[in-house]
């Protein structure tokens, strides 16, 4: 079975299923609390949470490096763990490249780590698209950051991948990158693959996701379709934003702190 078919019995692709899942780190306590959500097929769905809310967690369970206490992760119908490294693409927001490796000999080694041969002249055309033709045979360690998001998303979507996994990919990036990742990531959604991204911006997920997962804590507490919260919100522009703090009670919290600050700014005490 390669990764561009369609793994449900009824032959169409149904995305990422989390169901029930509790996780932690070896012999720690649980970072992750029975957490569900959906991820369908052919739509971007976004991860948020606060800082320390277990998104990591989530997401290392998924790909199977942090072994799920209980529950289950199912990528169209079937059980996710045996054909996470043929049918999942995942681009790490913090994990090092290899600086002295080129951008084809990076993108050959990970193809291969996956059994797989890639030409130089694919990956040369995969870079041409992406605006950085040029860098091909440059070391990774003379590469911007934008360059290596792209070199890493190259690596991660030539085996097209049924899922893909980003953590944080707009970290950092100049607003062309940024619109030019969007739409890479549009597109590749639009051809029936699942998008997940984990992320902190939620301007980008009220601009092109059509879901959102909240985590706080290690549970989730909100999983809604973005179109459905931005008609109950009457359209407002920070109905996302109004979401998240409800959803994770933070509300009070971020007001009072703004209060303080707007206070001290103007130079009163507390």
């Amino acid at each position: 079975m390669t990764p561009d078919q369609p793994l449900h019995p009824s032959g169409a692709r149904t995305g990422l299923t989390v169901e029930a899942v509790t996780s932690g780190y070896r012999s720690g306590p649980d970072v992750v609390h029975e957490a569900s959500f959906r991820a369908p097929a052919g739509q971007i769905t976004a991860l948020v949470g606060p800082n320390g809310s277990g998104k990591s967690t989530l997401l290392h369970t998924v790909l199977g490096l942090v072994p799920a206490r209980s529950g289950r992760t199912l990528l169209d119908g079937s059980d996710l763990r045996p054909q996470v490294s043929e049918a999942v693409g995942f681009c790490a927001d913090d994990l090092p490249l290899p600086e002295l490796l080129t951008g084809v000999e990076y993108v050959q080694t990970m193809a291969q780590l996956r059994g797989r041969h890639v030409s130089q002249v694919e990956i040369g055309e995969h870079f041409e698209a992406l605006r950085m033709g040029s860098a091909t045979d440059r070391l990774l360690g003379t590469y911007s950051h934008g360059m290596k998001r792209k070199a890493q998303l190259v690596a991660n979507l030539l085996h097209m991948p049924s899922l893909l996994i980003l953590d944080e990919p707009f970290r950092g990036l100049d607003p062309e990158t940024t619109a030019l990742l969007r739409r890479v990531l549009t597109d590749t959604a639009a051809d029936g693959r699942t998008i997940l991204v984990s992320t902190h911006d939620l301007g980008a997920v009220a601009s092109f996701c059509d879901r959102v997962t909240v985590l706080s804590d290690g549970v989730v507490v909100l999983d809604e379709e973005v179109g459905a919260l931005r008609e109950a919100a009457g359209r407002d522009e920070r109905f996302l934003e109004d979401a998240f703090l409800e959803a994770t009670g933070l509300r009070s919290a971020v007001e009072e702190s703004a209060q303080r600050a707007a206070t001290l700014l103007r130079g009163g005490t507390r």
